[in-house]
């Protein structure tokens, strides 16, 4: 009998060396995979250019949120529209709205779309253009998203991924409202920065270390999600030390639908390099659940634009650095 509990034991502890050792080694072949330059093709100004800030709000129970997400105007050259994206390094691709688009291009017939062979729609060969920064590529996704009436005054058009930083630097200028994308040496800003140690920024997703009381982490910066400092699994919210009980509302928007969301106000302090929010609300999502079964050590949650608030980031995806302006 003691021998074989002895071979289960043993068999068990492979398991869970195999398991523990494999878990890393696919996260990194998944990030790479997701790590994609669709914008072979860039080009900018001498010197570096910004572009605006366009910050939308929306509200979660009645409660208005005047930082939710925000747009930065584009072009795309043969559309004669002014057009918006929103700026998200939450989705590894760039994609176009296609139900908008497809209604735009019934005046702009000179630029050409294709299907691949599972159906899905592609623009060929769009040029976009922040400001004066110029990206091409040879084809960008068009969803089966968008609104058939257009709102001139604002045409959203689809989202800008983290494809548009590969191999570049990002700076996000949350004090003037600013972004730039660029190719430049990021010592030619003209700022001092403090680099945060062990940030993972050069695929996808953008993961940089954090600590949730007194537990070391790490949190993938979502650049799409401007409501919250951290989002994490329900199951993780409720071990979160908190005076008040886990509050349930109603909702925020995800993948087109509409979901609940539960949030309390924790006692424990959330820290980014030196960023520290204190008695944050926290909130915890459903979708977010597929996170308890990966180590905390490689990914905890979600961090978004409310973590750097006020504040100039530097993303430097090429070299792998993240700096906070000091």
């Amino acid at each position: 009998m003691n021998k074989i509990l002895k071979t289960s034991l043993k068999t068990l502890l492979i398991l869970i060396l195999i398991i523990s050792i494999s878990i890393p080694i696919y996260y990194n072949y998944w990030r790479n995979s997701k790590t994609i330059n669709t914008f072979k093709v860039f080009s900018e100004p001498k010197k570096i250019v910004y572009s605006e800030i366009i910050w939308k709000s929306d509200s979660i129970q009645n409660m208005l949120v005047e930082k939710s997400f925000f747009f930065v105007p584009v072009k795309i050259e043969g559309i004669k529209e002014n057009l918006y994206m929103q700026f998200d390094t939450g989705i590894p691709e760039t994609f176009f709205y296609g139900i908008t688009l497809s209604k735009l291009l019934e005046s702009n017939t000179s630029i050409k779309t294709e299907y691949s062979k599972d159906s899905i729609q592609f623009l060929k060969n769009p040029i976009l253009n922040i400001g004066e920064m110029k990206f091409k590529a040879d084809k960008i996704k068009m969803l089966n998203r968008g609104d058939v009436k257009i709102d001139s005054s604002f045409i959203i058009i689809g989202s800008i991924g983290l494809d548009a930083i590969v191999g570049r630097t990002l700076i996000l200028d949350f004090k003037k409202n600013k972004i730039a994308i660029t190719e430049k040496n990021i010592n030619q800003l003209g700022k001092s920065f403090n680099f945060i140690k062990n940030a993972s920024v050069d695929k996808f997703p953008l993961l940089i270390p954090a600590k949730i009381g007194e537990e070391n982490t790490r949190l993938m910066f979502d650049s799409g999600s401007s409501m919250f400092s951290l989002v994490i699994s329900e199951k993780k919210l409720a071990k979160l030390k908190s005076k008040k009980e886990i509050e349930k509302l109603c909702c925020i928007g995800s993948g087109g639908k509409d979901y609940e969301i539960y949030r309390k106000q924790i006692t424990e302090n959330i820290q980014i390099g030196n960023n520290i929010k204190k008695e944050e609300y926290v909130y915890g999502f459903f979708r977010l659940n597929f996170m308890d079964y990966i180590p905390s050590s490689i990914i905890y949650g979600i961090t978004g634009n409310r973590m750097f608030d006020n504040e100039i980031i530097v993303i430097d995806n090429k070299n792998n650095k993240l700096g906070i302006e000091k």
